[in-house]
């Protein structure tokens, strides 16, 4: 701990402390420290050396004399181009503040847990946990082999770690910098092997008319889906693919697949990672946005965000219950998720002439994403189900409902989509799954 936080031994109530040098004191190897209370400074150490006298180059074996203080416990020679490499160290980091570079460590971790934990990793004690050091965060994770990931985090990325219980075990110190959890997080996204991601398609610009859909990786020209007349309020469940570059491209109707695509964009999965890349915004403006998905929540909880996509409320303020989830929220935005408890709330969706309520609920350890919507004369509340169940993979779909038809290269048109027909559900094949919102938004009371 020494030279990462400020050490008291008379808060503590330590007789002695001792610590190494080569740690978070960043010296090199081959010195320590002792400190020890003033009254055993006095006392007679239970092993003497020659060097614990007070001038020990006068050798004089024949009588007994013990230097003052903690130096009668020095027993021989020590490393002494170590100790000149500690005092420097010792000088360098009092100059900088060891309280300062306690609080730079703990913003660091805070970081680090927050940017791995859509990955899947959580830390070994909560920082909140008052046994917990925010300067070694130990990171688990459910699926990964942490002597994997710890390798190629040093063969690829050149970030050294090690690994302790099957969890990777990252020192903060004053020379990392907020670069370096980001760079960190993102090496860690690429350094899990045999792990896929998630990628889900969305359709949520109100005046932009039906579009067809096209996924391809990378440097691949044949398409991998194709999703057919895909309109408004239109979201895919999630397709898992492997971790590499993708792009997305969204062309007229019935265009050709050779043709100019209206809109595409790129996004890079990562393993163990989900995305929604949703087409927002106007008609006139209209942009393919790359949101990050979570999949995972806090034991026993949900996490919940809002996306507003209501073109005729440019402001909507979104509640569950008495909780505000998001206040005017404005058109083709969305807010970061947040922790909320289960149960069964009412939500409320309230723009500047129209609104509307919907009920849902709200299992532990499941992922929402609200969604306002457009309807003839309000409007609609959608909920999307980013992940069902703790530690489960995304399922994506729409618990009220979004459709549209897909066909995957290479076979014959046909709809993947379970389609209401008078009545009865017509399960039709597939494995890429399109709702359609079948359910009419109930108006506010």
């Amino acid at each position: 701990m020494a030279g990462a936080v400020p050490v008291t031994m008379a808060e503590w109530g330590a007789d002695a402390l001792v610590c190494s040098g080569y740690k978070w004191l960043s010296a090199p190897g081959g010195v320590a420290l002792l400190a020890v209370a003033e009254d055993l400074a006095a006392a007679i150490p239970p092993m003497v050396g020659w060097k614990g006298s007070p001038a020990p180059f006068d050798f004089r074996p024949q009588e007994l004399s013990l230097a003052p203080g903690a130096r009668r416990f020095e027993l021989s020679t020590m490393s002494y181009s170590a100790a000149v490499g500690l005092l420097a160290s010792i000088k360098l980091l009092t100059g900088i503040g060891l309280t300062s570079i306690q609080q730079h460590a703990g913003r660091l971790a805070a970081e680090l847990v927050e940017q791995t934990a859509p990955l899947g990793w959580t830390p070994y004690r909560a920082l909140a946990d008052r046994s917990a050091s925010g300067h070694i965060v130990s990171l688990r994770h459910r699926a990964a082999v942490a002597g994997e990931v710890q390798a190629a985090l040093a063969r690829e990325h050149r970030i050294h770690t090690s690994s302790r219980g099957n969890g990777i075990r990252v020192s903060l110190h004053t020379y990392n910098c907020t670069d370096d959890a980001p760079a960190a997080s993102a090496a860690t996204a690429n350094s899990m092997p045999g792990m896929d991601g998630w990628i889900r398609l969305a359709h949520l610009s109100p005046n932009t008319p039906a579009v067809d859909v096209y996924l391809y990786s990378f440097g691949n020209p044949r398409a991998r889906l194709v999703l057919r007349h895909v309109a408004y309020g239109t979201v895919s469940s999630c397709m898992k693919v492997a971790p590499g570059e993708y792009s997305v491209a969204m062309r007229k109707p019935g265009a050709s697949p050779a043709s100019q695509p209206v809109l595409s964009t790129t996004v890079h999965v990562v393993a163990d990672h989900a995305y929604t890349v949703a087409g927002l915004g106007p008609a006139s403006g209209v942009r393919l946005q790359v949101l990050q998905d979570r999949i995972m929540t806090p034991k026993g909880k949900i996490l919940i965000r809002v996306i507003q996509a209501s073109l005729r409320q440019h402001l909507v303020t979104v509640t569950a219950g008495a909780q505000v989830l998001a206040r005017n929220l404005a058109f083709a935005q969305l807010t970061r998720y947040r922790v909320a408890n289960p149960g069964r709330w009412t939500f409320r969706a309230t723009g500047a002439s129209e609104h509307t309520s919907r009920m849902i609920k709200l299992v532990p350890n499941c992922i929402h994403t609200i969604v306002i919507l457009d309807n003839p004369r309000h409007l609609k509340i959608d909920d999307l189900l980013d992940t069902a169940g703790a530690m489960m993979m995304p399922s994506g779909g729409v618990a009220a409902g979004l459709g549209g038809t897909a066909t995957r290269s290479g076979s014959a048109v046909a709809p993947w989509l379970v389609t209401l027909a008078a009545g009865s559900l017509l399960a039709l094949a597939g494995g890429f799954v399109i709702w359609r919102a079948r359910e009419k938004p109930r108006p506010a009371q």
